[in-house]
């Protein structure tokens, strides 16, 4: 069976305001700058989306908002993961209305010492209540539970609706046993295009990748060549995507997530704050080597 999810689904950025409330003119101007860019689908209020750092008001409210700007064009997850049982269960149950394309869920966080059995009443409640499907969101290094190949095909035995996952910061070995484990019409998707090139043609169905969302012409046409098996079309690709990444990467781990906030303003977005917490500013050294990454990747820069 085919899988429903496919692709690249870009980790949508939820820009800000200074004051902390969501800047809704210039997320939209991302979304459109994505949806031109060709991107398969989104996931939405994620990590990269600031979820778990908004309010239960603002999520709900960005969730209608984006779901009504992307209006079909494109599919979306979105992301209703929290620490507690009682949001999650909020959030699933709106996005259900919303008729959104999957319910993204990360194990709750901050008590990183949940069992396994209280990880799975967790999903088990949420998808006893909700119709749409559900979206593992498997992010150990952020919810502090650590999820294996065997633990998500025994929650995918107990929770049929579960129909894929985004496995964040995996080795590919690992990425690959769950590959071997999962049924296939269950769609992995990787949190790095650093393995589009080793795993789709051993059923990686896409990824969901931050480090390379601000050169989405470039992620998408990797996976479009892999698609269509044109092997020298995408390593060259996957090189230039890696390049990019790695740099964004090694910003990041210095600055945070400005890196982001400053590439998509380098790419004409007018994100004027982005994460929502302060932030450290890039050096102007630390700018110049962020635009010649992009200058390098061949995209268009301001």
């Amino acid at each position: 069976m085919a899988t429903k999810f496919r692709g690249i689904y870009i980790p949508l950025i939820t820009v800000f305001h200074d004051d902390g409330e969501v800047d809704y003119k210039a997320t939209e101007e991302v979304i459109e700058f994505m949806i031109n860019a060709g991107v398969h689908g989104f996931f939405v209020l994620g990590s990269t989306g600031m979820g778990p750092v908004m309010t239960t008001q603002q999520r709900i409210e960005t969730a209608e908002f984006v779901v009504k700007r992307i209006n079909r064009r494109r599919p979306v997850i979105l992301h209703v993961g929290a620490a507690d049982y009682q949001t999650t269960m909020q959030l699933a149950q709106h996005g259900d209305k919303l008729g959104v394309d999957a319910i993204g869920i990360v194990p709750p966080y901050y008590f990183s010492d949940h069992t396994p059995w209280e990880i799975f009443e967790h999903y088990k409640g949420v998808a006893k209540a909700i119709s749409s499907p559900i979206f593992l969101y498997d992010n150990e290094k952020y919810s502090g539970f650590k999820f294996t190949p065997e633990l998500a095909k025994k929650l995918k035995d107990e929770v049929p609706s579960l129909c894929g996952m985004k496995a964040s910061y995996y080795p590919q070995a690992l990425l690959l046993a769950y590959l071997g484990a999962m049924p296939k019409d269950f769609s992995v998707f990787s949190g790095n295009t650093i393995d589009l090139f080793p795993a789709a043609p051993q059923g990686l169905c896409g990824a969901i990748p931050p480090p390379t969302a601000h050169i989405p012409e470039v992620i998408v046409a990797l996976w479009n060549a892999l698609e269509a098996k044109k092997y020298d079309e995408a390593a060259a690709l996957q090189k230039k995507a890696d390049d990019y990444g790695r740099t964004v990467v090694r910003l990041g781990m210095r600055f945070g997530r400005t890196v982001h906030r400053d590439a998509f303003r380098l790419r004409g977005l007018n994100v004027k704050r982005y994460p929502r917490w302060p932030a450290e500013e890039l050096s102007a050294e630390a700018t110049a080597t962020l635009t010649a990454a992009l200058t390098a990747t061949g995209v268009t820069s301001r």
